[in-house]
């Protein structure tokens, strides 16, 4: 969400009485277009669900805070399918809902089994593909187009998705 974060910087910098929810909806509106009521749901889940289990958001938010519970991606997921079901036929706006979907594969690539154990566990339906090797392969198809070449400052490439889908035990 850097754009977001960017734009509403720019926004609050310029006048700081500005409502910051009036501006979370005019920016999901104008970037996401018809996704933009979805994309706003996904944040608003990652939110209550921050909010609910004290934790701090932050950029270095480990993948395995506990705001980041099965539960909560599901109903992420979700959201995010239903964004890009809205802009299917608007090339630009769907590049920008699949960059938004990657955080959330991230975490579903890196706590792979103990998120499918979860799962099976509860009885719910997993939102991902079964294997991860294909959410692997959309992860890092989505990140090159958007020109992503790091998951960290540190290191270049995608190395932690790439062990975490070596360790996985069902690929």
């Amino acid at each position: 969400m850097a754009e977001l974060r960017a734009w509403m910087l720019a926004q609050l910098l310029w006048d700081p009485a500005r409502d910051e929810r009036k501006l979370m909806e005019e920016f999901c509106a104008g970037y996401y277009g018809p996704a933009g009521p979805h994309v706003l749901a996904y944040l608003d889940g990652i939110h209550d669900a921050v909010a609910a289990a004290g934790d701090k958001l932050g950029c270095y938010s480990p993948p395995t805070a506990k705001f980041l519970s099965f539960e909560t991606l599901r109903a992420g997921w979700g959201h995010l399918e239903a964004a890009e079901a809205a802009v299917a036929d608007d090339p630009d706006r769907l590049q920008r809902v699949r960059v938004a979907q990657l955080p959330v594969m991230y975490v579903f690539l890196l706590r792979w089994d103990e998120l499918r154990a979860r799962a099976a566990a509860g009885g719910a339906d997993w939102p991902m593909d079964d294997a991860v090797r294909a959410v692997r392969d959309r992860f890092v198809a989505v990140a090159e187009r958007a020109r992503i070449t790091r998951l960290n400052e540190w290191a270049a490439g995608f190395g932690p998705v790439e062990k975490a889908v070596a360790r996985t035990k069902r690929r």
